[in-house]
């Protein structure tokens, strides 16, 4: 069987009746790996928990740049850390909203999670709406004072400036469903270009569902589809790109054994 990844996926109860059915659903369909993202303190709990439940289901915790408040809320996430929490995620930026907190905090909440991960030496997963820029100068700041950190743009969407820019840094990027989507050129050009050394695949579930699914909510089964679809884009087989996804796993998350 291929073993697929899933690199972010939110099967929460405030999505599901039963993650741990569609857990085990996406495990039989193929997906081999699924990694659990939390977004606030509620969450990242419900993935540390259903992580240590399942066999090859890891938990990443942060807070997300639209529920970065107060760096209050980092030391409650920090005091979450343990040997099973596998990265720092979903954290960033996130300028869409009006909303969401004041620039300056997201910011003071996003450099203060990446040092949570230096001090715990796993891997930053990264959201940037609307914010690139910021974003880009962050992390070149603190690639450049900590080289082998690691940083993985979720949902990657923003064309081929940036997939440059980052990849010279050697950040990875992981395609969600919206690669699937008939209108994203651009995100179709960054996915066949980037380098198989940087690349991941995800599902964002229960949001980004991917064709042929559009319109439903998403499952990290769904996985499959995107991975396929980029597998033809860059006309490859699937396993070649499932192995390289894999040893991108092993690379980026030392954790993992």
């Amino acid at each position: 069987m291929k073993k697929y990844v899933d690199l972010h996926c939110h099967p929460f109860l405030e999505y599901f009746s039963n993650p741990g059915e569609v857990i085990k659903n996406a495990q039989n369909a193929g997906v081999h790996k699924l990694f659990l993202v939390g977004t606030d303190l509620k969450n990242c709990k419900e993935a540390i928990e259903l992580a240590t439940r399942h066999e090859n289901v890891y938990s990443v915790i942060g807070i997300h740049p639209c529920d970065a408040w107060n760096l209050e809320l980092i030391d409650e996430l920090e005091k979450m850390i343990t040997e099973d929490v596998v990265g720092i995620g979903e954290v960033g930026l996130d300028y869409h909203y009006d909303d969401s907190p004041s620039k300056e905090m997201q910011i003071k909440c996003f450099e203060k999670q990446i040092e949570l991960a230096i001090k715990y030496n796993i891997p930053v997963i990264v959201h940037s709406r609307d914010a690139h820029e910021d974003t880009y100068k962050i992390i070149k700041k603190w690639k450049e004072l900590h080289p082998n950190l690691n940083f993985i743009m979720h949902s990657y969407s923003s064309g081929m400036e940036y997939l440059e820019k980052f990849s010279q840094l050697n950040v990875y990027f992981s395609f969600s469903g919206v690669v699937t989507f008939k209108n994203a050129k651009d995100t179709q050009e960054a996915a066949k270009n980037v380098s198989l050394d940087l690349l991941f695949c995800e599902t964002d579930t229960p949001y980004l569902t991917p064709a042929p699914h559009r319109g439903e909510r998403n499952l990290p089964e769904y996985v499959i589809h995107t991975t396929d679809f980029i597998a033809n884009l860059k006309n490859i087989s699937v396993d070649s790109l499932l192995e390289h996804i894999n040893n991108n796993v092993k690379k980026v998350f030392t954790k993992i054994k």
